[in-house]
């Protein structure tokens, strides 16, 4: 059975003007509605704590949100944040936007490979933050897994 969804479709340029050229379409079958897998991310110094941030596209009412890490042997914490924190935020985004999640509940510590099975009381744009919680280096980088109410499987054309 046949259902039509939607996608979501940004880009930001923070730095230089860009042109889109062409974007192209292809039908895909949706078993849940989003997933990420391998998303090797580093952890940057430009905010104060040092921090990753995944913008995550809109999230209904009841979803299940899964997050999966493997932080290196880094102390991280997940902070799940309702709305879109800016990237000129990098600071004080906690005092502008209301946290739905954290893990572990700490505020001052955090642990190596966290993961986090959150469900949404409601519908709406969230960011997610991952929070260095130990010295920061250069290599600081974060493997993710992230699963929003399922897997997508691509159709064959």
């Amino acid at each position: 059975m046949s259902q039509k969804g939607f996608a979501e479709l940004a880009f930001h340029s923070y730095n230089e003007n860009f042109t889109i050229s062409r974007i192209e379409a292809a039908p895909f079958q949706a078993q849940g509605r989003a997933a990420w897998n391998s998303l090797k991310q580093e952890i940057v110094d430009t905010t104060d704590p040092p921090t990753l941030t995944v913008y995550l596209p809109f999230v209904l009412e009841n979803e299940t949100l899964l997050v999966q890490t493997d932080s290196f042997g880094k102390e991280v914490v997940l902070e799940l944040f309702e709305g879109v924190i800016q990237p000129w935020e990098t600071t004080r985004w906690w005092q502008n936007h209301e946290l739905a999640a954290r893990i572990p509940e700490s505020v001052i510590h955090g642990q190596a490979n966290p993961s986090m099975v959150w469900n949404s009381t409601k519908s709406g744009l969230y960011t997610l933050v991952i929070v260095l919680r130990e010295e920061y280096t250069e290599d600081a980088r974060v493997d993710l897994q992230i699963s929003i109410g399922g897997t997508y499987e691509a159709e064959d054309n």
